[in-house]
């Protein structure tokens, strides 16, 4: 029965949190945060990386998954609301 309870009160949860922020800009920002710019125009902020909890080998890893050798070849770095880091290259191709 506390199992049902549990499950049946997570479900009412999602459904209305998801219910406010599809109607409440204010209440998704608040759930889904907002994009975070970690680098521009080839320089790096280190500063908001740690913040955000990215480490210099996953930053490093999106650089060779979008094509980009250096730093200095970086227009825009964001940490993207889902996690995903986006990188878009001096030569315009978005990673």
């Amino acid at each position: 029965t506390g199992a049902a309870v549990m499950a049946v009160t997570l479900i009412v949860l999602n459904y209305a949190v998801a219910w406010l922020s599809s109607r409440l800009p204010r209440v998704r920002k608040l759930v889904e945060g907002e994009p975070v710019l970690l680098a521009r125009d080839g320089h790096v902020y280190p500063q908001v990386l740690r913040r955000e909890l990215v480490s210099e080998a996953d930053f490093r890893k999106a650089m060779r998954q979008s094509g980009c050798a250096r730093e200095s070849d970086i227009r825009l770095a964001i940490l993207e609301t889902n996690g995903h880091i986006t990188i878009e290259t001096t030569d315009g191709h978005p990673g």
